[in-house]
């Protein structure tokens, strides 16, 4: 099978403007503009420091979203010190690409009926360390 990509960010400018060329651009919701992270590495122009459960990026409905064969999720982040679940990606009622409060990177989809997928050993993740991780459906 082959990949189309459906939604890409880098957050340059403090946006999630979709370079996929789809329209899939992300309405960024932060709880203070200081969570914009210019130039963490040197491989990242810029990061969101996504430290409240109510910072999100949402996409509106887009007819690239759905009746895929298959799908990838890559995410590059570094977590801090958490005693919660950190969503790295999540399709409402559909995927789910997260971090579990014991350091297991878990991705899951949902069938209609019952979410099912595939996770790591607990403490794989830990924190003040980059990742990037990928989980492919």
């Amino acid at each position: 099978m082959g990949w189309n990509t459906i939604v890409a960010y880098t957050f340059e400018n403090h946006s999630a403007l979709d370079e996929s060329g789809n329209n899939n651009h992300g309405y960024v919701e932060l709880p203070a503009a200081n969570r914009w992270i210019d130039a963490p590495v040197p491989e990242l122009a810029t990061a969101i420091k996504f430290d409240a459960p109510e910072a999100r990026i949402t996409v509106e409905p887009n007819e690239t979203l759905s009746g895929w064969e298959g799908f990838r999720v890559r995410a590059v982040f570094k977590p801090d010190a958490f005693d919660r679940r950190i969503n790295l990606v999540e399709g409402d009622r559909s995927f789910a690409f997260f971090v579990e409060p014991d350091g297991r990177l878990k991705g899951t989809i949902y069938d209609g009926s019952r979410w099912y997928g595939v996770e790591s050993n607990p403490g794989t993740i830990l924190t003040g360390k980059w990742y990037a991780a990928e989980s492919t459906e």
